[in-house]
């Protein structure tokens, strides 16, 4: 139950968004934005790349969530942020829900695999048990975005690859890394 209060107020945001389209003619856009990766994001606060990119340049085991084989489509901010500014000038926009997002679809072990691969790291790639989980947790198997609507809509098609997205990441770290020493 516990994971999903998180998509509960994000349906209930959903429902007050169109009832004031409706209500007030509000010219919105509703939008669901999938796993967004960049520059600037942190290991520490949860993000799977950046932490996979920093224990692969670190030598530490990629540590993998059980049971590894969830998947998730990654996509890089610059596609998305471009794709959430075309939309905004897009008049047959209104009034819709459209997902943003990514095409590069991967489990987490083939994540980390790249990631190893990328950083040529020797780190081992170790599985071990969601620090969440629990009964009252249920993870998603599978999230990736229909982009039907948007590539009707606005022409979007996402521009980076999960290996120039796991490049940045990686060359960031680094960069980050020896300004700090």
């Amino acid at each position: 139950m516990q994971s999903w209060s998180y998509a509960y107020a994000k349906a209930a945001a959903e429902c007050l968004a169109f009832a004031y389209i409706r209500e007030a003619q509000a010219p919105f856009i509703v939008t669901r934005v999938f796993n967004t990766v960049g520059p600037g994001q942190s290991p520490e606060a949860g993000f799977v790349l950046p932490r996979f990119c920093r224990q692969a340049s670190s030598g530490e085991p990629l540590t993998v969530y059980a049971p590894g084989t969830q998947r998730r489509t990654f996509g890089h901010v610059a596609d998305v942020v471009r794709g959430l500014t075309d939309l905004m000038a897009c008049d047959h926009a209104v009034g819709e829900l459209v997902n943003v997002g990514g095409t590069a679809n991967h489990s987490m072990r083939e994540l980390a695999e790249i990631v190893k691969f990328r950083a040529r790291s020797s780190s081992p790639i170790e599985t071990m048990p969601a620090p969440y989980e629990s009964k009252a947790y249920d993870d998603i198997e599978s999230r990736a975005p229909d982009l039907t609507k948007i590539g009707r809509l606005i022409g979007y098609l996402p521009r980076y690859s999960i290996d120039a997205m796991v490049d940045e990441v990686l060359a960031e770290y680094h960069s980050r890394k020896l300004v700090l020493v």
